[in-house]
């Protein structure tokens, strides 16, 4: 009988440390399995902020690109500003250009309207000196574009081949 005893005092205790391990193997595989979750939680989140960013830092350098573009373009057009504010009817004394930039076996281009497809209406040679700029300048697809007079001829050039002249003063320099 004491054995008897003994044994289902032993089978008891045995089953109990028996469901107290599964509880623990459970309760550990709840534990883990949160943790995977978070960390997977936690790697979603870290990625969808890195997209965040990546998206931030393309728009931040586009943003300085369009600034760049946008300062190079004020730039030119300060060359080209309008003459004076009209007082009493007439204007301040005209500017007048030089070319420049252009080959010395090549002419720059005169054109009707701005724009280089336009119909060319005079070919000024690269040692121009004093065309008579109108008082018009337009942007035609981030250039700028100077209205000019060379021989009684008004038309339209790009400005980045002209420079401001510093020896005009309303005539033409004779040599």
């Amino acid at each position: 009988m004491v054995i008897l005893l003994l044994s289902v005092t032993i089978g008891v205790f045995w089953h109990k440390n028996s469901a107290l391990h599964v509880e623990k193997e459970a309760a550990t595989e709840r534990a883990r399995s949160e943790a995977e979750a978070d960390i997977a939680k936690e790697r979603k989140l870290r990625l969808i902020t890195e997209k965040q960013l990546d998206k931030e830092q393309k728009r931040r350098q586009k943003s300085e690109h369009d600034l760049r573009k946008v300062r190079a373009i004020i730039e030119k057009i300060r060359r080209f500003e309008p003459l004076a504010d009209q007082k009493g009817g007439s204007y301040e004394e005209p500017k007048y250009y030089d070319v420049t930039n252009v080959e010395i076996d090549d002419v720059l281009n005169v054109r009707e309207f701005p724009g280089y497809l336009n119909k060319k209406v005079a070919e000024i040679p690269p040692t121009e000196k004093c065309l008579k700029f109108l008082g018009n300048y337009r942007l035609f697809k981030s250039q700028v574009w100077a209205k000019i007079q060379y021989n009684d001829v008004p038309g339209w050039v790009n400005s980045a081949y002209l420079t401001e002249s510093t020896h005009c003063n309303g005539e033409k320099d004779i040599e």
